[in-house]
């Protein structure tokens, strides 16, 4: 009898144990969580950053003009037309833009209309009637179809945002290779290299 005396306490205090876990537990439940609006701050660059005197600038497209010579203006324009990176790059922000497009047009009033018109012969025994049967009848379709997608939770918005970031991702990376390709035109061309 003393060992289910001391079962039941043992049980007993077990569950005691198991109060300040589900006193724990109850109020996490009841924590407020902070509004889901407050997102953190975005850095937008200002035009100051990209200022010639800072050292971060970007050059300008065509910076091997500063230099004044004209063979070197022709072979960084045949570079740049007929380069395949740069052919890539410029099939990825046509790319991006295509999606943007699709985006917009997915969002909003949309219409669509399809007609069409058929010309049957039908044939003189069959299972129509007679004033059909062995006659050549037209029939027309026209359907129109209209819908207005509510953007309620932001859904076409943040689509719109990531496919405008994507193009502008794409728009840099045109930029840092042409950057890139340039330079290295460039830089084979030089009087410095040529003399080597």
């Amino acid at each position: 009898m003393n060992n289910s005396i001391i079962n039941y306490v043992k049980a007993r205090l077990a569950l005691w144990r198991m109060v300040p876990l589900t006193v724990m537990l109850t109020l996490a439940g009841c924590v407020a969580l902070p509004p889901a609006d407050k997102a953190p701050a975005r850095l937008q660059p200002t035009a100051a950053d990209f200022a010639p005197g800072n050292a971060g600038a970007w050059p300008a497209p065509t910076w091997w003009q500063q230099f004044g010579d004209t063979q070197l203006n022709t072979l960084e324009d045949l570079a740049l037309r007929n380069s395949p990176s740069m052919a890539v790059v410029q099939a990825r922000v046509a790319q991006a833009n295509a999606t943007i497009g699709e985006v917009a047009a997915s969002s909003g009033i949309n219409l669509a209309a399809d007609a069409s018109v058929t010309r049957e012969l039908y044939a003189a025994y069959s299972y129509y009637p007679p004033p059909i049967a062995g006659n050549t009848l037209n029939s027309g379709t026209l359907l129109l179809n209209f819908s207005y997608d509510f953007d309620w939770w932001g859904r076409h918005r943040s689509m719109l945002a990531g496919a405008l970031g994507r193009r502008a991702a794409a728009d840099a990376e045109a930029a840092a290779a042409a950057s890139s390709l340039s330079t290295a035109v460039a830089d084979v061309y030089s009087p410095r290299a040529v003399a080597t």
